[in-house]
C-alpha cells in the first residue's frame, strides 16, 4: 500500500470526498441529492468563510478528509474565533495507518499559524470517545437531552434501542410528575409570528442578549440568517416573540425522518430575552401545537443542563433522557475553558444548532 500524504483542501474537492461523508455518517446519508449544496454551504460559506479542512491522498485517490468549521464565540467579554471538529473520516481500506492522527496534528499546526486556541468537538463513536477521553477534556458543562413523547408505546416501536430508557425513566411517571411541580406560566403579552428572515430586530436583540452569556456561540443578524433561512441547510419552522414591536426571543423547528416511517420532532435552538421569559412559554407553546398538527409524537430539545430553560421544558412534560451529548475540547497553549465549570448555569448556551447535525 503507497504512503499518503496530507495537502489542504483544493476546489471542488469534495467531489472526491463526499461519498466518505455519506457512508460514514447518518447526518450525510440524510442529505441524499443535496450533500454537495450542504457541503458547500456549511465549510465554504459559512459567516468567517473559512474553515480548516485537510485531505489525505494516497496514488493520487483521497482516502481521508478531516474538516473543522470556524466558529465566532462569545467568551466572557471577548469574541474569539474556536474551531468546531466534525466530519473526519478515512477509507475504511486505508484505516490504522495513523492518518487520522497525522490529520489532527496537522489542524493544530493551522490553528496556531492562524492564532486559534480550542477546538471543540462531539462524537457518539465509541472508538473515537476512546480516543477524546484519553487526549481531550470533557466539557465544562453538560448538555442534556430531553424529549417529550405522546405515545411511548409507538416511539419503541420504531426505536427499540430505546426502550430501556424509557423503562427506566419510568416516562408516564416522571411526566405528571415534571408537569405537576411546574411555575404558573409567566404573565405578558406577546405575539408569536412565524418569520422567514431574521431583520434588523435580531441584530438588536443580539446586541441586547449577549451581555447576559459568559458563553454563547455568535448569534447576530448574519449568523441567523446563514444558519437558519439558507435552504441548502434545510427547511426550518422559526418563530419569533415580539413584545412592543420588539424581538425578544426565537425559537427553531425541523421535522426529520431519521427512521423510516418515523418522523421526529426537533428544537434546535431557543433564545430568549431574561426579562421576557414568558415569551418562551408562548414560542414552546406554539411549536408544540405545530409539531401536534403535523402528527409528530416525539420531540427532542437540547438544553445546558441547570439552566432555567431546563425547567420550563419540564414544565411541558419533556423528560431528561440521561444521555448527555458527548463534548470534548481540547487547546494549543491556554485553556480558555476551564473557568465556565464555574460559571451560573443560566450565563452559558448551547444548542443542537452548533453541532450542525440537523
Amino acid at each position: 500500500m503507497s504512503d499518503f500524504f496530507l495537502r489542504p483542501y483544493r476546489e471542488n474537492d469534495e467531489e472526491r470526498f463526499i461519498d466518505l461523508l455519506i457512508e460514514a455518517f447518518d447526518e450525510w446519508k440524510l442529505r441524499g441529492d443535496t450533500a454537495f449544496d450542504y457541503w458547500r454551504w456549511l465549510y465554504l460559506e459559512n459567516p468567517p468563510h473559512e474553515s480548516i479542512i485537510n485531505v489525505a491522498v494516497s496514488d493520487n485517490e483521497v482516502i481521508g478528509v478531516d474538516h473543522s468549521s470556524i466558529v465566532k464565540v462569545k467568551l466572557f467579554d471577548e469574541v474569539k474565533f474556536f474551531t468546531f471538529g466534525n466530519d473526519t473520516v478515512v477509507r475504511k481500506d486505508h484505516r490504522r495507518r495513523g492518518i487520522s492522527k497525522s490529520m489532527r496534528e496537522r489542524k493544530k499546526e493551522v490553528m496556531k499559524k492562524k492564532g486559534l486556541e480550542t477546538n471543540y468537538l462531539y462524537s457518539d463513536s465509541l472508538e473515537m470517545l476512546n480516543y477524546h477521553r484519553k487526549h481531550s477534556k470533557e466539557f465544562p458543562f453538560k448538555v442534556s437531552r430531553h424529549v417529550k413523547i405522546k405515545n411511548p408505546d409507538l416511539h419503541v416501536q420504531f426505536k427499540p434501542t430505546e426502550f430501556s430508557w424509557i423503562k427506566k425513566a419510568a416516562y408516564r411517571g416522571l411526566e405528571a410528575l415534571n408537569i405537576a411541580k411546574a411555575d404558573s406560566t409567566p404573565d405578558g403579552d406577546y405575539e408569536i409570528r412565524k418569520i422567514d428572515e431574521f431583520d434588523n430586530a435580531f441584530q438588536t436583540f443580539w446586541e441586547k442578549i449577549s451581555p447576559l452569556y459568559d458563553f454563547i456561540v455568535v448569534r447576530d443578524q448574519d449568523y441567523l440568517n446563514w444558519r437558519f433561512m439558507d435552504k441548502r441547510a434545510g427547511d426550518y419552522f422559526v418563530l419569533a416573540a415580539w413584545h412592543e414591536d420588539e424581538a425578544v426571543g426565537y425559537i427553531v423547528n425541523k421535522i426529520i425522518e431519521k427512521t423510516p416511517g418515523y418522523p421526529e420532532g426537533f428544537i434546535l435552538d431557543i433564545l430568549c430575552h431574561h426579562e421576557h421569559i414568558g415569551a418562551l412559554w408562548d414560542l414552546i407553546s406554539t411549536s408544540i401545537e405545530y409539531y401536534n398538527i403535523a402528527g409528530i409524537n416525539s420531540i427532542s430539545c437540547a438544553c445546558v443542563n441547570g439552566h432555567p430553560y431546563q425547567s420550563i421544558l419540564n414544565s411541558f412534560g419533556f423528560v431528561n433522557q440521561y444521555n448527555d451529548f458527548n463534548l470534548y475540547y481540547w487547546y494549543i497553549e491556554k485553556d480558555e475553558f476551564h473557568q465556565l465549570r464555574k460559571i451560573p448555569r443560566q450565563r452559558l448556551h448551547f444548542s443542537t444548532s452548533d453541532l450542525y447535525l440537523s
